[in-house]
């Protein structure tokens, strides 16, 4: 395989060594590969590769000498042999750009064109702004699957800020909100939990009638809590601090609904009764007061 990317790779850099005004190209960052459509007959203009910046809400590493990005690429050399040798306009992409976390496409990928992203808005059927949508890895047409819509595709991942947790209320169709709200005392949630947590089916019930509070992330239990009430789909829990100050308690990681409710003698332990750690050698003590003078000697003889 190697020896045959090395002949195409030599393909590649002949065709491009050949043809009036195409030279090897590699794109840098937020760029794509595409040909430039400027055949002419007379005077003789082949198609040529260059690369053109990204559309508003998409981006790309940087190329690679030798592999993607790069013009002179072994995997795409028949494919530029062709679009060069083509003896009419030629303006087909040969990379792609990558929708970015945030946006969904208003004009999907085809053969021509990187395709159009538009920002989430922070509209009730696309999650009032606390939801969003991943990042789309593109290496062809038809990346988004036809065209996105915000209400379909602006409501897969959370975007709660941390220490929240995020939920729908009870409302009529198509006036359910989703929303951010603090976690309870002795409860937290990290940004890893709060931001980009895959959420299923909020789409289906922003659009319909809701008669019970849903909660789609939860908060974690603090050091020094337990949990006293258990999760549900529609209650995030509740928790107490350890009863006193010679108690405690490890962290606990509650990630969904059925978290029973935690004993406080089996999660609180008393530690008045425990010996810690030899603590550090104290300072040096000050200098004592002189002694008292000793007994006259014996006379000589």
């Amino acid at each position: 395989m190697p020896r045959y990317n090395n002949i195409l790779a030599g393909f590649a850099i002949l065709v491009l060594a050949f043809a009036p005004g195409a030279e090897a190209i590699v794109c840098g960052a937020n760029e794509y590969l595409e040909m430039d459509g400027a055949y002419t007959a007379s005077p003789a203009v082949a198609n040529a590769p260059k690369c053109t910046a990204c559309p508003t809400g998409m981006s790309n590493p940087a190329g690679v000498a030798g592999g993607y990005g790069d013009s002179a690429n072994p995997r795409i050399a028949v494919t530029l042999a062709a679009a060069i040798a083509q003896a009419s306009a030629n303006t087909n992409l040969l990379t792609w750009c990558n929708r970015d976390a945030g946006y969904y496409f208003t004009a999907d990928t085809s053969a021509t064109s990187p395709g159009v992203a538009a920002a989430c808005p922070t509209t009730q059927p696309a999650g009032s702004g606390v939801t969003t949508s991943p990042k789309l890895n593109c290496n062809g047409a038809a990346c988004g699957g036809g065209v996105e819509t915000a209400a379909a595709d602006c409501v897969l991942r959370s975007n709660c800020p941390v220490n929240t947790y995020l939920s729908t209320n009870v409302a009529a169709q198509n006036a359910v909100v989703a929303s951010c709200t603090a976690c309870p005392t002795g409860m937290s949630a990290p940004l890893s939990r709060t931001t980009g947590t895959t959420l299923s089916g909020l789409a289906t019930v922003l659009a319909a009638a809701q008669t019970a509070v849903k909660v789609y992330t939860y908060c974690d239990v603090d050091s020094g809590y337990y949990l006293s009430t258990a999760t549900t789909a529609a209650v995030v829990g509740a928790a107490t601090a350890c009863p006193t100050a010679s108690t405690r308690s490890l962290a606990t990681s509650v990630a969904a609904a059925g978290v029973a409710a935690q004993a406080e003698s089996a999660v609180c332990v008393v530690e008045k009764d425990l010996d810690g750690p030899t603590g550090p050698a104290g300072p040096t003590g000050p200098t004592g007061p002189t002694g008292p003078t000793g007994p006259t000697g014996a006379a000589g003889r």
